[in-house]
């Protein structure tokens, strides 16, 4: 998988896309083997949960508790141009959150390549929680999406 993935990373660099976002769909058990690697390599890995709950515990005010999530997820998102791979963002459709993080992540990947790791299901470019299919999920239907996906 780690082929692929630097494979992708390397269409990303050499040629002029108007988004450079992948999706790595994968299941449980490979996703520690997979962090490893990355860190291994070097990347950057983006936990959207545990960073973004330990930015915000100490936020006491809640109803700007959104707008606080969105200025910390696009400033991580947007601080570089090299590869990020990010995982757990269940968080952000949590309803005192709700934000638009497809939206997000498709302006962040004009100017960096983003890797979503997603363990999930996937249905076209819906992305979704097993348990609640049609309450959660992250819609990339607009755009044309990369996929890679782990072969057993």
């Amino acid at each position: 998988m780690i082929e692929k993935i630097l494979s992708t990373i390397d269409e990303f660099k050499n040629r002029n896309l108007s988004y450079k976002l992948c999706i790595i769909s994968l299941s449980d058990n490979h996703f520690l083997d997979l962090i490893e690697n990355l860190k291994n390599k070097d990347f950057e890995i983006f936990d959207v949960g545990l960073s973004l709950s330990q930015h915000l515990k100490d936020k006491i005010d809640s109803k700007y508790i959104s707008d606080e999530a969105i200025e910390f997820v696009n400033s991580t998102l947007h601080n570089g141009t090299d590869p990020l791979f990010i995982h757990n963002m269940g968080i952000l459709l949590e309803k005192e959150i709700s934000i638009n993080i497809d939206k997000i992540l498709i302006n962040a990947s004009k100017n960096r390549p983003i890797f979503i790791i997603w363990e999930n299901s996937i249905d076209n470019n819906i992305l979704s929680w097993d348990t609640k299919k049609n309450e959660y999920y992250i819609n990339f239907n607009d755009i044309i999406i990369r996929r890679i996906n782990h072969e057993i």
